[in-house]
């Protein structure tokens, strides 16, 4: 009976480990770049941005990441 359920016991533990798993993400933007819109008045449309910790752990940030802008300069892809 043990052979049968052997398995069973195994597609059973090892399922945690198939399912996806979510990393937080920030989708908001940070309060100094909302002042800084607004005091512009531009619109949240008007910006896409993709925000990386970079020295260790940490919640990244993704604002409109999926909406194609143009940028100011070709400069500011590369800094």
């Amino acid at each position: 009976m043990i052979k049968t359920l052997r398995p069973l016991i195994l597609a059973g533990l090892l399922l945690p480990l198939a399912l996806p798993s979510h990393a937080a993400v920030n989708t908001t933007l940070p309060a100094k770049v909302q002042q800084a819109l607004k005091a512009n008045k531009l619109q949240d449309t008007a910006l896409s941005l993709v925000m990386l910790p970079l020295d260790g752990p940490g919640t990244p940030t993704v604002f409109n990441a999926d909406v194609s802008v143009n940028p100011a300069s070709t400069m500011k892809l590369v800094t």
